[in-house]
């Protein structure tokens, strides 16, 4: 009898009877759209949220509302040659003290493709990394891992394994953004047209929308987060002599000219060499060779050069280079750049006796992380099942791991795993 027992308490041993509460940001789809109507505030709030609790191909349909239908690119491949982004940007590297490459905030696979560059530029002396994700007053220096509280994209899973992996190679983390005060900028006029200006948040900050007699919208942002965020870099160069930086910014920040981050940066320290990379605008791209009218089709990220003079294309981002992305597809119902990253996962299927009920929602944490800050914890994957014919795998790195169910209803429980 006690042999019986001891053997069903072993059973029961991986299931928690009082599950901790898993990071409210991972959310069924309903409960995540929950801020109604067309405007570009609505859209992007939607865009974000849903990218952060992991729904990767309902955060893209968001895309074309916000930003428009994006051309076509027509190359001549005769002219152009096409080489693999990330070795590109390893063999122009030794040249620069800066790399500084954009993410779309909706977009995971470009926090996985800075991943894939960390651990080979560290041995070039890359040894400080800066994401505009990371908010003014962090837990990093303690934790050495993110937390919720430490910014809202961080939330995202592959933007935390970003920052926990930067760790592992070896970099001090940094943040650089710019700690603003509410208020108006008032140098900021209204036109004919009846432009507006609204405070942005994560952090407050003016912004000015025009608005042209045809209808079209331009976004600018003013010069004090900008030169904020500049300022905040070149205090840690300053600490840091020696260092060489990669920093990770979004969108149109990395500009070199004008008025953004970049611009304001070279210009603090006109003498240090920044390469600066855009993964941001060729998100839905097709590039067409003009000669044979073919799709250019690749398996990984890339950038055309131009044989005779060497230089790449870029959008009208004025950076140095653009990257074009490859559409992704699904690959056992997940986005398949997740089995692109550089550290291999492992397909964990999640187990029958667990599949009783629809919805469900699957988040795989690292014990310790969860148990120190429960519902501030990151996950590393996250998988969503809306009925018994679609069932995703979550995608592990070996270890071990607590994985939290919750329901439709909202009911939690959880369950650990060792993923040899």
């Amino acid at each position: 009898m006690r042999t019986f027992v001891a053997l069903l308490l072993l059973a029961l041993s991986s299931f928690h009877d009082n599950p901790p509460v898993g990071n409210p940001r991972y959310d069924f789809t309903d409960s995540i759209k929950a801020v109604s109507g067309n405007a570009y505030w609505h859209l992007n709030y939607n865009m974000d949220r849903l990218s952060v609790a992991g729904h990767a191909a309902e955060a893209v349909v968001y895309e074309d509302s916000l930003n428009g239908r994006v051309d076509d690119i027509f190359i001549n491949l005769r002219e152009d040659k096409v080489i693999d982004a990330r070795q590109y940007i390893l063999d122009q590297a030794d040249k620069y003290r800066i790399i500084m490459i954009n993410e779309a905030h909706g977009r995971a696979e470009h926090r996985l493709f800075t991943k894939s560059l960390l651990g080979a530029l560290s041995k070039k002396g890359y040894n400080v990394f800066m994401a505009e994700g990371i908010w003014p007053h962090h837990e990093l220096d303690k934790n050495h891992y993110p937390v919720s509280t430490d910014g809202l994209y961080l939330n995202e899973p592959n933007y935390g394994e970003l920052i926990r992996y930067a760790f592992k190679s070896g970099y001090q983390v940094k943040s650089y953004e710019y700690d603003a005060k509410p208020g108006w900028d008032d140098s900021i006029k209204l036109d004919q047209y009846g432009s507006i200006k609204y405070l942005a948040f994560d952090p407050p900050d003016s912004m000015i929308i025009t608005v042209k007699p045809n209808g079209e919208r331009d976004f600018y942002f003013t010069l004090s987060r900008e030169k904020g965020q500049a300022a905040n870099i070149y205090k840690v160069m300053q600490a840091n002599p020696k260092s060489k930086f990669v920093i990770h910014v979004g969108h149109a920040h990395l500009n070199k000219d004008g008025t953004m981050m970049g611009s304001q940066l070279a210009m603090m320290a006109p003498d240090v060499p920044i390469l600066a990379i855009d993964q941001d605008l060729t998100l839905r791209t097709t590039v067409i060779d003009s000669l044979t009218k073919d799709t250019l089709r690749q398996s990984r990220p890339y950038v055309l050069q131009r044989r005779r003079t060497g230089r790449c294309f870029r959008s009208y981002y004025s950076v140095d280079c653009t990257i074009m992305n490859v559409a992704w597809k699904d690959s056992l119902l997940r986005p398949d750049y997740l089995f692109r990253d550089i550290e291999p996962r492992t397909v964990y299927r999640i187990p029958s006796e667990q599949l009783k009920e629809y919805p469900c929602m699957f988040a795989a944490y690292l014990p310790d992380e969860l148990k120190a800050q429960g519902a501030k914890a990151i996950a590393i994957d996250v998988v969503y099942m809306n009925n018994a014919g679609e069932q995703p795998p979550l995608l592990l790195y070996k270890g071990k791991y607590t994985i939290l169910k919750k329901t439709g209803n909202g009911i939690y429980s959880s369950f650990d795993v060792d993923i040899k």
